[in-house]
Parts: C-alpha cells; structure tokens; sequence
C-alpha cells in the first residue's frame, strides 16, 4: 500500500514540475511543444490542466486536439479503449469503437465545463465517467439496448429503381442554411469543420464530412450510381446502412456537444438538436 501510494504521490509531483516547467501558454514555445513534445513530455494530466486554464482560442484548440485525436502516437485514449472493449456487449446495438467516439465527444464538452474538474488529478477515472455518460446517452436514445426500427429500401414501380427510405434529404442530415443568422454562416463552417477534424476514426471522420458537405452522398442507394451521382457510402467503406446510421450520430453528437460547449457565436442549434433527438 505504501509503494503504491508513493508511486501516486510521484506521479502527481512529476505532473505538476511538468506543468511549472512549461513555455508561457500559447506561446509559440507552447505551440512548437504541442506539436513535437512525446507523451512524456507532456502526460494527459498536463495537457488537461493546460486546457482548462487556456480556456478558449487556438492555443486551446490545439491542446484539445493533441489530447484527443492522436491516441495512436500518444496513449492518452489507450485507457478509455480498454475500458470500452470491457464495457460493450453482443447485446448492444454498437460497437466498442463507437461507444469509444461517443465518448470522446462527451469528455470534449465536459473538459471544459464543472465534470472537468479534477480530471488533470484522475485522468483515469474521469475518461471511465465520461464512458459511462456516453453508454447510457446511447441506450437512452434507443430504449435500452434495441437497434432503431429498420426501414427497408423500396423499388420504384414504373422506373424499377431502389431507394433506401434514409437517404431522403432530410432523414439523415439537416441542413443548417437558412437556420441560422446569414452572418454566422462563414462562422459556422469554420467551425464544423475544424470540429469535425478532431475525429480519431479516419472513416467516421470522412462520413461526417461528408454528412456536412453541400451535397451528401446516398447511403445506400443504388441510384446514386445509375444516375451518375457519388457512391454510396456503404460501398465506399464496404459496411451496411446501420454501420453508417451510427457513424453519422456520432458525428452529430460530437458537433453538438461542441457547439453547445463553446462561447465565440450564438447560434440557432435547432437545425442539429431536432436530427439528433430524432435518431
């Protein structure tokens, strides 16, 4: 108990010399250590006690993004993965990499806010929180552990074509012109895409993107490429329609959370908020 409890009080006294140690924040001496500095030069309870007091700006931004979007180069999510490979069942209706995303987007938002308190202390025990926040914001919106009710897709009589019913326009994204003020937009799309950057899953990532782009791509629809149209996302990423049903939520979730979490705008969110409950 007493090594333990040394080794404890060790690693609380290395992270604070670590913080006094570092250049002014943001600095460009910051910004250069962001960039180039190893794990060890700058633990997750640095990086969080960083953030929380830069508060917002680019500074901000990129220690955000350091300490949740490059897990594979630095580890700090390794915790949060193997907590969420434990947590997911076969009895749920998602996977461990998007129970892991969900995640991400909620301790995003709380980071920042009263829940991130003591996280620069419990890393640990403030990333299994904030899993279990987003385990229950998943079967909370699917009424325990059932999958949606399935749409079939439908042939058209006279044209003999196939259609999947979630590839109407307005049944799987919601587009945001003309729902919010004309001087936000430039803003707006600004900001959704250096949100939707932080994505740790390169192909949740690109189907967000593309979610939020001027003209998304059919899901699975084969008319998209008789006519001439984009691909299909479940050929493009050799998935079914649910597969991608989840990875566009988990978008949402994640822009929401941040538009909700930041100060710069106030923006109409109803656009995002109505898709986000209906799903």
């Amino acid at each position: 108990m007493e090594s333990t409890i040394s080794a404890q009080e060790a690693e609380s006294e290395r992270n604070e010399r670590i913080f006094q140690s570092l250049p002014k924040l943001g600095s460009d001496a910051y910004m250069d250590l962001l960039k180039h500095g190893s794990a060890s030069d700058l633990p997750a309870p640095v990086l969080v006690r960083a953030y929380r007091q830069l508060g917002t700006g680019r500074a901000a931004e990129a220690t955000l993004g350091r300490l949740l979007t490059n897990d594979a180069t630095y580890g700090y999510l390794r915790p949060l993965r193997k907590m969420a490979r434990r947590k997911v069942s076969s009895r749920d209706w998602f996977s461990a990499e998007d129970l892991v995303d969900q995640s991400i987007s909620v301790i995003s938002e709380a980071l920042a806010g009263p829940r991130g308190d003591g996280a620069c202390e419990h890393w640990i025990s403030f990333l299994k929180q904030r899993m279990e926040d987003a385990y229950r914001l998943f079967n909370g919106r699917r009424r325990g552990r059932q999958d949606p009710p399935r749409a079939d897709p439908r042939q058209d009589p006279e044209s003999g074509l196939w259609s999947d019913p979630a590839d109407d326009p307005g049944a799987l994204h919601a587009s945001w012109h003309g729902r919010v003020d004309s001087g936000h937009e430039e803003w707006l799309e600004a900001f959704i895409t250096r949100t939707l950057a932080t994505i740790t899953d390169t192909r949740i990532r690109e189907v967000a993107q593309d979610l939020f782009s001027a003209a998304p791509s059919p899901i699975s629809s084969q008319a998209g490429i008789e006519e001439g149209g984009k691909i299909p996302l479940t050929e493009r990423y050799g998935v079914d329609r649910y597969k991608i049903y989840r990875w566009r939520r988990i978008a949402r979730a994640k822009l929401l959370a941040a538009l909700r979490n930041q100060n710069e705008r106030e923006v109409d969110l109803s656009w995002l908020q109505d898709s986000a409950d209906d799903e």
